[in-house]
């Protein structure tokens, strides 16, 4: 069962971050002070792996999984913005 929870949406600020923000203080400025005083309620949505695959460019939407040859999905991460990287 999904349920409705509270997110804190506040969110960072370069500031308060810097090059050099520890795990903790970027955790503190998220959720203890954000920048803003946001919290939206909502369900969470739960990803396919097919959401992963088609995160990424076209190009790369037949590749297949881990296999070592000329069509495999890993050429595919800095092209799939999920992975933390957009083309």
């Amino acid at each position: 069962m999904i349920e409705t929870t509270d997110w804190i949406v506040g969110g960072n600020v370069w500031a308060s971050l810097g090059t050099t923000a520890s795990k903790k203080s970027v955790f503190n400025s998220e959720i203890l002070n954000p920048a803003e005083d946001t919290i939206y309620t909502a369900k969470i949505g739960l990803m396919y792996v097919s959401d992963y695959y088609y995160a990424a460019s076209p190009t790369y939407w037949n590749y297949v999984g881990n296999n070592n040859s000329s069509n495999d999905y890993q050429a595919a991460k800095p092209y799939n913005w999920l992975a933390g990287i957009s083309e």
